[in-house]
């Protein structure tokens, strides 16, 4: 009897159509026209800059931004704070944003990571990318 239940269940599963529903429209799309991201450090203090621009009518972009270090006991990137983050509404213009840390420790490797996103208005990505600035380490002010 357990067996046939088995069967029984493992059958059902097998020809179940299971909808997925994807937020990926396009998974080639080309709506980032461009994405930038620099670090620098002046007067004790990490500047981080962004830049981007993008396509597509109904659509807009949201930048994700986040000043990291390295942290050698876990082997990875940690952020800094909780980020920042901004959107933009209008196709084809340069967006551009700062972002300031002003407590770096002295002799620790820093680095300014991008993510970017165009969703239409129902949450929809139909482009998405990351880019990650060259990292220094901080010499002191």
């Amino acid at each position: 009897m357990r067996k046939s239940v088995s069967i029984f269940c493992a059958l059902i599963m097998l020809f179940s159509v299971i909808p997925v529903q994807a937020q990926e429209v396009a998974p080639a799309a080309t709506n980032i026209s461009a994405l930038s991201a620099a670090i620098c450090h002046d007067n004790g203090c990490i500047v981080g800059e962004v830049s981007g621009t993008f396509t597509g009518e109904g659509l807009h972009a949201m930048y994700i931004s986040n000043i990291q270090y390295w942290e050698d006991d876990l082997g990875d990137w940690v952020n800094v704070d909780s980020g920042r983050v901004f959107r933009t509404y209008t196709p084809g213009d340069i967006d551009y944003n700062v972002l300031y840390y002003w407590s770096p420790v002295v002799g620790t490797e820093y680095r300014l990571h991008v993510f970017m996103k165009v969703v239409d208005t129902d949450g929809n990505v139909w482009d998405a990318d990351v880019v990650n600035s060259i990292s220094f380490v901080y010499p002191g002010p």
